[in-house]
């Protein structure tokens, strides 16, 4: 079912700032969109705005074409999983995952055997009979979300579900989380502040950030062409430049940039201010592109897969990842290309 949040705007005190100001934003049915934005911008409050657990002060949420205002958060056909499971510990893990069918009245045999289809589907069946004292991180947070599906919800709502494990069963319950989605169609909303996992795992994403909704879209159109600020700055468009327009050039202090007009907001004719950005892995190395720079590198810094160098100093510097390979130093001399096609005109937000 698809999903639509519209206008929705929260204030946890009379004298406070918005924390949501008009929040809008669209999830389509069946697809997996990521909420990514930068720790306490609202996230998890639009989440269970959402859920029915939270009040909105205004604007409205829709499922299928059904506004869900004055519906119960009981009676919304969603389910939530948690940073942490909040498994019941006086219970089983097969119990555990069929607690949510038991309030919905269905009979035992039944709801068992819901419990331990679920548990396959997670890949932890063996463990029906443990207790949540007996898991790990990664076990526990594998059944929540067996207890999650076993309601079979419309959508379902997932709060930073993998906050609580790091590395390797990190990326085993994402991918488990990937694989189902795949497997059950189901829509899903998944709030995250970690842009390589919202990246892994969205097949849409909105960026939220100042109260707002600041982009929307797929990960490859918001990571080649972010439309604001804020949604450069958070996913790692590191160069940006205020300047002047004029004749299809960026004028940013003694540097001139040639851009690409069917990346600009709006027309390269006449003078107007503008502020441009690229990112850091889009920056070449060597001369031979429209826009050569060459300069001293002033800090290194080595990262892995390559070395995130700095090319002069103050508001003209530019920030590229060269090879990793010990070539470079600090003080060293190098000529980097700004490619035309990479070089995006960026909102002001």
């Amino acid at each position: 079912m698809s999903l639509r949040v519209e206008g929705v705007r929260k204030r946890f005190s009379r004298q406070g700032d918005d924390v949501l100001d008009g929040v809008s934003f669209t999830v389509p049915s069946g697809s997996l969109t990521c909420l990514l934005g930068p720790s306490g911008v609202g996230k998890s409050t639009v989440l269970h705005i959402i859920a029915g657990l939270t009040a909105a002060d205004a604007g409205t949420v829709h499922l299928a074409g059904r506004r869900l205002d004055g519906v119960a958060a009981h009676r919304r056909p969603l389910t939530m999983l948690l940073q942490r499971p909040h498994l019941f510990d006086h219970l089983d893990v097969a119990d555990n995952v069929a607690f949510g069918l038991r309030v919905r009245g269905v009979r035992r045999t039944a709801r068992r055997a819901a419990a331990l289809e679920h548990l396959r589907m997670v890949g932890v069946h063996e463990l029906a009979s443990r207790y949540p004292r007996q898991l790990s991180g990664g076990e526990a947070q594998r059944v929540a979300l067996a207890r999650a599906l076993a309601v079979q919800p419309s959508v379902l709502l997932a709060d930073e579900p993998f906050a609580g494990v790091d590395g390797p069963v990190r990326r085993e319950l994402q991918d488990l989380v990937i694989g189902l989605h795949r497997e059950l169609g189901m829509t899903m909303v998944v709030v995250t502040h970690d842009m390589a996992e919202a990246f892994a795992m969205g097949d849409r994403l909105a960026v939220l950030d100042g109260g707002r909704i600041c982009d929307e879209g797929t990960p490859e159109e918001l990571y080649e062409r972010p439309r604001s600020e804020r949604t450069a700055r958070l996913l790692g468009v590191s160069n940006r430049w205020s300047g002047t327009l004029h004749g299809g050039r960026l004028h940013v202090g003694e540097r001139c940039l040639a851009v690409c007009p069917s990346n600009a907001l709006g027309p390269l004719e006449g003078h107007r201010r503008s502020r441009w950005g690229i990112r850091p892995d889009r920056v070449r190395v060597g001369c031979g592109g429209a826009n050569p720079i060459t300069g001293t590198v002033t800090a290194l810094r080595f990262v892995g897969a390559f070395a995130e160098a700095t090319i002069g100093e103050g508001a003209g510097a530019v920030i590229a990842h060269l090879p990793a390979d010990g070539r470079w130093r600090v003080g060293d001399p190098v000529t980097v290309d700004l490619p035309i096609e990479h070089l995006i005109e960026l909102e002001d937000s």
